[in-house]
């Protein structure tokens, strides 16, 4: 399974390397968890900064980091993401991760940091497919199909898509997202065997499907995307 998390921070880790004195927009940055990566170009952060954290659909009991508070507020940029005041062409490139989900609209959104980037300059986004609500009620959608970064987003931008790399499958996307029960649980007795229950069941499941050729259907957890502007 492709991680897209390791594999947007093997982009970012690689374009540093190979990049000095540029600039880089990080969008929906919340905590600037990137910043760190770019040890020799200039970061720039930018959040609505109205999200504080929360419980969010966790229970208060639950160790994860649904209910810290949240920091966002430090950021370069404050402002809406469809509106970001800087002058066009003014950033070689922009990473939106983990964000598109918590968009009204997406595609203005991702027009507007099309407006932003250098010509050869690259966006990269990742995101969830097919996920459970969180940063409530900052939460819009649960899952995108290939075709809107194929077609909506290349047509509303004008960007080049260079790489669309899906995460998992069908089957792995749905056991993933109940694994989520997992961390959702407060006793330890039930969290042992409702794990060994779910890897169980996805590998039986696998199995089924692999003796009887029932096909998937084209579905995965998550999605990494880099556009290129022309």
């Amino acid at each position: 399974m492709t991680s897209r998390f390791i594999f947007s921070r093997n982009y970012l880790i690689n374009w540093n390397n190979n990049n000095f004195g540029k600039t880089v927009l990080d969008a929906g940055a919340g905590e600037r968890r990137i910043q760190p990566l770019f040890t020799h170009n200039t970061y720039v952060s930018q959040d609505f900064a109205a999200y504080a954290g929360g419980v969010d659909t966790m229970p208060p009991s639950s160790s994860s980091e649904w209910d810290r508070t949240w920091d966002s507020g430090s950021c370069d940029i404050i402002c809406d993401i469809v509106s970001i005041p800087r002058p066009s062409e003014s950033f070689d490139l922009i990473t939106l991760l983990e964000v598109v989900e918590h968009l009204p609209d997406p595609a203005a959104a991702i027009q507007e940091l099309a407006r932003l980037l250098k010509p050869g300059g690259s966006l990269l986004i990742t995101c969830p497919n097919l996920c459970a609500e969180h940063q409530t009620p900052y939460f819009y959608y649960s899952g995108f199909s290939r075709y809107f970064f194929q077609n909506l987003l290349q047509d509303s931008t004008g960007l080049q898509l260079t790489s669309l790399v899906p995460q998992g499958d069908f089957i792995s996307a749905h056991f993933s997202e109940l694994r989520q029960l997992l961390y959702a649980s407060s006793s330890k007795i039930i969290t042992l065997p409702l794990l060994l229950t779910l890897v169980g069941a996805e590998k039986f499941v696998r199995f089924l499907t692999s003796i009887g050729h029932v096909p998937q259907p084209v579905s995965c957890s998550g999605w990494s995307a880099v556009y290129t502007k022309q």
